[in-house]
Order: structure tokens, then C-alpha cells, then sequence
């Protein structure tokens, strides 16, 4: 059994999208505390038990079914349970054991064919699964960072700054001198952390493209509120001075969804604005594209399962009969296998809940990098 505390690399998804004999899928929603992880381990069990069922039920041997509930087991008596996560993905074949560690919370979920079954697989890593987190208060300011497989801890800071709203009324941040700007001392504060903060994040995420949450109560927020400067900025209301690393990390945690929600659907209503040529609905056409390396980025509902083959080399596609089982040889769900398709190729792959998003036109997308012609 290999267990990732990392999230699965390009290579990672190549692996798991090649056919399988047997191969079981189960994504389990846990978390460290005992209660959480005592939950997770009973779900997981009832649905790897329900996918030996369905094994059953499609005529594996006896042989192969006792391998299968062995990996189980070994899951079971692991210590993963009890590690940072928000959400397991397991998936097990015949000499075959993988488990991811993920950041993000998937709804429980299996299944039991030939191919895994990678769709939520996919929101781990087409997600942001990080973000700063900035607490400000009028005695002090702190940075921190969040990462997909660490708790918020604080950030240590590199420039020479104001450290609460007094000291920013009687000196400039460093390098501009005792300048002793007037006007209202939260308004100055405010603005000074605010550049601040952009300075020492920038050096540490120059493409500006990892969230920063801003707790603060509402006399600074409002006035941080007005300083964004291309970051997505999350405000949150409320004192700042005792918040700790674990109660920071968790309004992170719980507050990333709606962020990655907010920031797709940005990304969705701009391929409206866009030249429609480079932009694709159909499948099939997708495919294609996808093996000719012309997808830019995808967005697909991994709360949709499309069933055929793909050939990676033409982007060929064939949809399953309505009456072919999961057991099919070669027959896979296609939004997984056409995403690994895009990433391989240079392109990025976005899973979306399509329930999530008010305009939604799916249940897949594209955005070309040239102009059909």
C-alpha cells in the first residue's frame, strides 16, 4: 500500500487512469479528531464492502475478491486516519493499493469496474487548496500561510514595518522615514499593513493567485476592504488578537470552497466575453482537441459520469451502450481520462459542481488556445 500526503501529480493520474482487471474506487470524508476519523473508518468500510458486492455480483473469483478485502484491511490498520486531512481517496486493484491524504472535503462515495474513477480526484487538484490568512488588530498585525498539507502557521516577516496602528502614525514603513502622516490613524494603519502584506506575499507567491483571508474587526476590515489589488481577498469580521493557528486554519478550510466556487465562475463568465471560436461544449470535439494539445483549460461536473473509451493518441472517443456495465473491458468514465488528456498535453483541468455555479452551461467546457476555423 502506498499512502501520498501530497496531492496526485500529472504522473500520479496517468497511472490510475490505465484499465484494470478489477478496480475499486471509495472517497471517504474524514477529519484528525477521534470522533470524525471513528465515522470515516465505519463509512469506509460499508462502502468497500458494497463494492465487494458489486464484485461479487460480476463474477470475480474467490481469489481476487480475499485480495481486494486484504487491501482493506491494511487501510483500516493504518494510521492515516488520524492524520490532517479533510477527505481520503482510495483506490485498489489486484497487486494494486494506493491512498491520497486530501486537503478538500469530497462526499462519500465508490465504485467497483474496470477503470478507477478519478472525477473527484480531480477537485483536489484543479482547486486552490491553500491560503494567507492576515489577522489584524489595532496592537498587531501576524501573516500566515495555510498550506494543502500543513495547518496555518505563522509567517515570519522579512521588511521593516509598523506593528500596530500607533506606531503607524508616528514613523513610514521602511526606507520613507519619520513622515507622521495625518488623517484618521486606522485609515493609515490599515493602508500601510495592506502594502505590507502585498510586499512579503508577493515574494512568496509573485503570480498572485493564492487567496489571502483577512480577519479583522469591522473599524479595519472596512477600510482593508478598499486595498485589494488583484489577490482574491476573503474578509473576516471579527477580533483578531487571540484567534489561534488551529481556529485560523479552520475558517480557511471551511470558507475554500466557496472561494474556488467564486473564482470558477469568474473564470466561466470571462469565456463569455471571449471570441466564441475558441470556445468548445461537445465532448467528442474536446477530444480531439485535447490530443492535438489546442486545450487551454477545461471545466467539467465531476458530479456527472460520461462512460466510454478514449484513444489517447487521436482523442477518439466511443460512449458505452446504456446497458454495458461498469465491468466493460476498456470502458472508463471520460471527463476523468479527457482531463488527464488536457494536463498532459500543457492544458489545465478544473472539476466544478455544476449545482454550485448560477450559469453553468455544461456538463463540459472549453477553452481553446487557437480559433476553430
Amino acid at each position: 500500500m502506498s499512502i501520498h500526503f501530497s496531492l496526485p501529480t500529472p504522473a500520479d493520474f496517468e497511472v490510475l487512469a490505465k484499465p484494470q482487471d478489477i478496480a475499486v474506487t471509495v472517497y471517504v470524508e474524514t477529519a484528525p479528531n477521534v470522533a470524525d476519523a471513528d465515522r470515516a473508518k465505519v463509512s469506509f468500510k460499508s462502502a468497500f464492502d458494497d463494492a465487494l458486492n458489486q464484485l461479487e455480483d460480476a463474477g470475480i473469483s474467490h481469489p481476487v475478491r480475499t485480495e481486494i478485502a486484504q487491501s482493506r484491511e491494511e487501510i483500516l490498520d493504518s494510521d492515516i486516519w488520524h492524520k490532517l486531512s479533510r477527505s481520503l481517496a482510495v483506490f485498489v486493484a489486484p497487486g494494486f493499493s494506493e491512498v491520497f491524504v486530501l486537503p478538500n472535503r469530497i462526499e462519500d462515495h465508490f465504485d467497483a469496474g474496470t477503470t478507477f474513477s478519478l472525477g473527484l480526484l480531480w477537485r483536489s487538484v484543479t482547486q486552490i487548496q491553500e491560503a494567507f490568512a492576515l489577522t489584524l488588530s489595532a496592537n498587531e498585525w501576524k501573516l500566515w500561510h495555510a498550506t494543502p498539507t500543513a495547518r496555518a502557521t505563522e509567517l515570519a516577516i522579512s521588511g521593516d514595518y509598523p506593528d500596530s496602528a500607533s506606531d503607524a502614525t508616528n514613523r513610514g514603513s521602511a526606507g520613507r522615514g519619520d513622515d507622521r502622516l495625518s488623517g484618521d490613524p486606522y485609515d493609515l494603519y490599515a493602508k500601510r499593513v495592506a502594502d505590507a502584506a502585498q510586499t512579503e506575499l508577493a515574494a512568496i507567491n509573485p503570480a498572485g493567485n493564492i487567496p489571502l483571508f483577512v480577519f479583522a474587526e469591522e473599524q479595519l476590515l472596512g477600510r482593508f476592504d478598499v486595498r485589494k489589488e488583484g489577490r482574491h481577498l476573503e474578509l473576516v469580521r471579527g477580533a483578531a488578537d487571540r484567534l489561534t493557528a488551529a481556529e485560523i486554519d479552520e475558517e480557511i478550510r471551511g470558507r475554500l470552497a466557496e472561494v474556488n466556487t467564486t473564482i470558477t465562475a469568474a473564470e466561466l463568465a470571462n469565456l463569455g466575453e471571449i471570441d466564441q471560436s475558441r470556445v468548445e461544449h461537445d465532448l467528442a470535439a474536446i477530444a480531439h482537441l485535447a490530443a492535438q494539445g489546442s486545450v487551454e483549460a477545461m471545466w467539467f461536473d465531476m458530479t456527472q459520469d460520461v462512460w466510454g473509451t478514449l484513444n489517447p493518441e487521436t482523442g477518439e472517443i466511443s460512449y458505452a451502450p446504456d446497458d454495458s456495465g461498469a465491468f466493460t473491458p476498456g470502458v472508463g468514465e471520460l471527463f476523468g481520462q479527457i482531463a488527464t488528456l488536457v494536463v498532459a498535453k500543457g492544458g489545465r483541468a478544473v472539476a466544478v459542481r455544476g449545482s454550485d455555479l448560477e450559469n453553468w452551461d455544461g456538463p463540459v467546457v472549453a477553452h481553446l488556445r487557437f480559433a476553430l476555423t
